[in-house]
């Protein structure tokens, strides 16, 4: 009901003048009310107060880091070192507040915890310059992440689970090097992380704060695991995780936010999809494989210590989850992209082939990939599904456009049948929705 949820609001609203024009009666009104059930209980508090509360507090911690770096050189030892305090004392007895007050007002829990989190680390930078304490900017983020994880759970507060995310992807790309562990802590802050965001998917919801919380882990987590993967020695093996990953989310994002009435409300769905197709027209263009074997990759993650055995089972756990949850949707005859479902495999068989093999593989996939969604599109009388798959064969056709290899009669012929292909399509669609209106 979610994605017809304004139009059951304007029947429910219509009603009343229905009655009383005689169209139906009350009973029959109260009919359609049963036959569709109960509007859902949404929030009372305007989301503008809430917006306004998180700004608020966001501005504040600013303007207090700034007056103090302002004026810090006028203050002796003892009074900067009260003063470094001071904005996390301010912070906590807001919060504590909060907790004990205002536990259930979204807005207040919200900007407390905001407000918490960016004092933390004003009196985190303010002692260290005060003290001298030595350290780089990735030390500084290191603790600063410790301290912040417990904001996530106090209060079930997103915004510094959101930040967090950001601030590990930060962290992950100021420490990444081909010799070091470290990235291999990522791990851990994403542990923290992640029973708050499966809290809150969980329920299937597309209010504002599940999709900013799909949207914010998609991006921060695709970064981050460039910077994981590219850690000893393993920077050219960062495929194996995109092809493990790009699907899992994928079917993750069917049952999260598969009813979303929109691409915005569907993070996981648009974000693998979109992976998936740039990845193709990288590898469609044709690149030289000779580096990119499946021998090589298995000795390089073995041969990275710890963290390539963490990230190698983090492939294989990719893996089996994706197999596990497309052999439900399967099971249940649920709709499902089996491109999607495809790519890992090519991406596989890719590596022990040649570059010729995968430059023909990865055209051909994208072009079944555009005619899926084509297919689907007319079928479902969707011109969203219709659009996506004439982008795909767009920018499939754009890029052999420019492609020197191929000589200008083969494209110019190829054009013109696409071409052809392409009006026949609106030539279709046209009659199917004309025979559809009458």
């Amino acid at each position: 009901m979610s994605n017809n949820l304004k139009a059951l609001k304007w029947l429910y609203g219509e009603l009343p003048n229905l009655v009383t024009k005689g169209i139906i009666d009350e009973e029959g009104a109260a009919k359609i009310k049963t036959h569709y059930g109960a509007l859902p209980k949404t929030s009372t508090l305007p989301m503008a107060l809430i917006i306004t509360g998180i700004l608020g507090a966001v501005l504040i911690g600013a303007g207090i880091i700034l007056i103090f770096g302002y004026n810090w050189e006028n203050f002796t030892l003892n009074q900067r070192t009260v003063l470094s305090f001071l904005p996390l004392i301010v912070a906590q007895m807001v919060y504590g507040y909060t907790f004990f007050r205002k536990r259930n007002d979204t807005g207040w829990v919200e900007s407390s915890s905001i407000f918490l989190m960016l004092m933390l680390a004003s009196s985190l930078a303010l002692i260290s310059q005060t003290y001298h304490v030595d350290g780089e900017l990735e030390d500084f983020l290191f603790t600063w992440i410790l301290l912040s994880i417990p904001l996530l759970y106090l209060m079930n507060a997103s915004l510094p689970a959101m930040l967090l995310m950001i601030l590990s992807t930060w962290w992950a790309g100021l420490v990444v090097d081909f010799q070091s562990y470290k990235p291999i802590y990522y791990w851990l802050f994403f542990l923290a992380f992640l029973p708050h965001l499966i809290y809150h998917l969980k329920d299937r919801k597309t209010e504002i704060r599940e999709v900013l919380l799909g949207w914010v882990f998609v991006v921060s987590f695709g970064i981050a695991m460039i910077f994981v993967f590219a850690s000893r020695n393993i920077a050219d093996h960062y495929l194996i995780g995109i092809a493990a990953i790009t699907p899992l989310v994928y079917l993750l994002g069917k049952y999260v936010h598969g009813h979303g009435a929109t691409i915005w409300q569907r993070p996981l769905q648009t974000a693998s999809i979109a992976m998936t197709i740039g990845v193709s027209l990288f590898f469609a263009y044709g690149i030289d494989w000779k580096e990119f074997r499946l021998e090589k990759i298995m000795t390089a993650y073995l041969e990275a210590g710890s963290l390539g055995i963490l990230n190698l089972v983090f492939v294989i756990a990719c893996f089996v989850g994706t197999i596990s949850l497309a052999s439900i949707r399967f099971s249940k005859k649920q709709q499902t992209n089996p491109f999607l479902l495809i790519f890992p495999v090519l991406v596989l068989i890719m590596l022990g082939a040649g570059m010729t093999f995968s430059k023909i593989a990865f055209n051909v996939f994208l072009l079944g990939f555009s005619i899926f969604y084509i297919k689907e599109g007319l079928n479902t009388q969707k011109l969203s599904l219709i659009n996506v798959g004439m982008l795909i064969l767009s920018l499939l056709i754009g890029m052999r456009f420019f492609d020197v290899s191929i000589p200008f009669m083969i494209k110019g012929i190829v054009f013109i049948i696409i071409g052809i292909c392409f009006l026949t399509a609106n030539v279709y669609l046209s009659k199917k929705y004309k025979s559809n209106e009458h």
